[in-house]
């Protein structure tokens, strides 16, 4: 199996969603892996104690046999300012390898600032680092043909506050707003106009 990677989010020496970073990381290896495995791999990992204060990104690379790499990063939310539809075919993605070489490709071709956002016969999916909510009227949706199963995606959706549903590329006309999210971000914190959509 080609390396896997989990990103988490430490803040303030907290960790979270650990619960559903354990349901991917079973899912993804097919294997009973214990989360404490991870947090006690990045609580003795020497970077862990520069990383006391504010919001560090906190990604690990992994098989299902041991922890391959850590790497330890502040955080910042990153200049997003226009989604490009994208097209995509069937197994594209659905793993969340540590070779993200197929999304940096794409990316490439893109201007600084812009962000694929995939779309799987005629769905709207993910982008090449979120999962996403749409708003209508105060109400957050999201696509039920994501990508990735994201660890805060699925904290929403638990928690009732983001509904599945399927949203094509021509239902975007009907909402007003899109945010992104993933381990890092929650709804509101990177979000644009529907119109940003180009």
């Amino acid at each position: 199996m080609e390396p896997l990677l989990e990103t988490f989010c430490l803040e303030n020496k907290q960790l979270f969603h650990l619960k559903y970073h354990q349901d991917r990381v079973r899912w993804s290896t097919g294997q009973e892996i214990d989360i404490s495995l991870f947090t006690k791999a990045i609580k003795s990992d020497p970077s862990y104690t520069l990383a006391q204060k504010g919001k560090w990104r906190v990604s690990v690379t992994y098989s299902p046999s041991s922890i391959l790499s850590i790497r330890f990063v502040p955080y910042q939310v990153p200049e997003i300012g226009l989604l490009k539809p994208t097209t995509i075919k069937e197994n594209f993605y659905s793993y969340k390898w540590a070779d993200r070489s197929q999304f940096e490709s794409i990316k490439k071709e893109l201007p600084r600032g812009t962000e694929p956002l995939f779309i799987l016969d005629g769905l709207v999916t993910d982008t090449s680092f979120t999962n996403v909510v749409l708003e209508k009227d105060g109400q957050l949706f999201t696509p039920k043909s994501y990508l990735l199963k994201g660890t805060k995606r699925c904290c929403l959706l638990d928690k009732g506050i983001i509904h599945e549903c399927d949203i094509t590329l021509e239902d975007l006309r009907h909402y007003d707003t899109i945010h992104l999210v993933n381990a890092m971000l929650s709804p509101h914190q990177l979000t644009l106009p529907i119109e940003a959509v180009l």
